[in-house]
């Protein structure tokens, strides 16, 4: 039987950090912290102009479009407050709305439970903030030939947002599922993942997958792009 739409369940895999070359790791380094950064600078702009922000009846959400407003130019809106693509060169704006999306996740939490406002609440100081990368950033990828079989290949737009590239290259991730999450990973489809770094400095890729279908792309012989190309 499968699982109903509004189901939603968390899968961790594991990193196989030990394969990576030093060059992914570097990458996938800077990628995190990069968007741990403008995760922080979107919950310091919701905090400035939060009365500006706030919607909805009970005004427990933020309203993205006047987050936008104030943080990404556009063709009709070549000035804004906070200028999030002059200030982070190096992300996407798909990747900017998820980390805008991020934050607005955190900051909805803090108006649901009053507790501590985002980065001040202790845990949040000094860790990295994962973003919520969603399908089109992303690709699990199996490879039943391959000494490693299972992959992650994230958008890196490191190097290609700063030169003006539009389709941007992605970092292969080597993984190494057990077959629980395998199991699970099978049954679900993967419509957002974050990539987490835990308190043992072990990296994990966490899933999140609410609907019934099939996460890996499986393709023989199918072509891994090395690290950053």
């Amino acid at each position: 039987m499968g699982r109903s739409s509004g189901v939603m369940i968390t899968v961790k895999v594991p990193v196989n950090w030990d394969v990576m070359t030093e060059r992914q790791r570097t990458r996938l380094s800077r990628i995190t912290r990069r968007d741990t950064r403008v995760i922080r600078a979107y919950i310091g702009v919701i905090e400035h102009h939060e009365r500006q922000l706030l919607t909805g009846t009970t005004k427990k959400d933020i309203d993205a479009g006047v987050l936008d407003r104030l943080t990404l130019r556009t063709d009709i809106r070549p000035s804004v407050s906070h200028d999030f693509k002059k200030r982070f060169p190096t992300i996407s704006v798909n990747e900017l709305q998820e980390c805008r999306e991020t934050a607005i996740g955190m900051w909805k939490v803090y108006l649901l439970l009053g507790r501590g406002k985002p980065l001040r609440a202790s845990g949040y100081r000094s860790r990295k903030l994962p973003r919520n990368a969603f399908t089109r950033m992303f690709e699990l990828l199996y490879r039943p030939e391959s000494r490693i079989k299972h992959w992650l290949l994230l958008r890196d737009s490191l190097d290609s947002t700063r030169q003006g590239v539009r389709k941007h290259p992605r970092l292969a991730i080597p993984l190494s599922p057990s077959s629980y999450h395998l199991n699970q990973l099978r049954s679900a489809t993967a419509k957002s993942i974050q990539i987490v770094k835990d308190q043992r400095r072990k990296w994990w890729v966490s899933s999140s997958c609410p609907e019934v279908g099939q996460s890996w792309t499986s393709l023989r012989g199918a072509y891994i792009p090395p690290c950053g190309n």
